[in-house]
């Protein structure tokens, strides 16, 4: 693996192995519980995609739209497409960072870019991506994402990029 970038608290960065995501605009921190490990005393596979709902979810918060609220009013994000790429094992009571940034921002479609790191040794433990398309909820019909949710992405996004 490459040495490139690797997040850390404010959006800046430090030397780590990464090739994913050079700058993640998210970040939020989770603690492993015993219930999320498997029989090997490792995180269970299904749960890193967990994981990265989780960092959708708060990223979506901070953007100032939260996800309740979007279903609350008739719409849904259907996963179109994912993607985990598995690199180390990650273990109970392991504190992780799950970084998250914005891949694609089309009509319908939202594409999400994840990280998740290990804190105690800076090892990423995951990477991957999900893919959704707004959906009406009763017809299931592809919309538009609200223009208040693409303009609240838009300005996250460029602070997060000034840092």
């Amino acid at each position: 693996m490459r040495n490139e970038e690797r997040p850390t608290s404010a959006g800046q960065s430090a030397t780590q192995p990464s090739s994913l995501m050079p700058h993640a605009s998210h970040r939020h921190q989770i603690r492993i519980r015993y219930a999320e490990t498997d029989n090997m005393g490792v995180v269970y596979y299904a749960n890193y995609l967990t994981f990265f709902e989780v960092g959708r979810v708060e990223y979506l918060r901070s953007v100032g739209s939260d996800y309740k609220a979007l279903e609350d009013s008739g719409l849904v994000a259907a996963v179109t497409e994912a993607l985990v790429r598995y690199t180390a094992p990650a273990r109970f009571d392991d504190v992780l960072t799950i970084c998250t940034r914005l891949a694609e921002l089309g009509k319908v479609r939202i594409r999400f870019e994840y990280e998740i790191w290990r804190e105690s040794d800076s090892t990423l433990v995951a990477s991957g991506y999900t893919e959704h398309a707004l959906l009406e909820r009763g017809t299931l019909r592809p919309v538009r994402l609200p223009e208040a949710i693409r303009d609240g992405i838009r300005r996250f996004e460029a602070r997060a990029r000034q840092g």
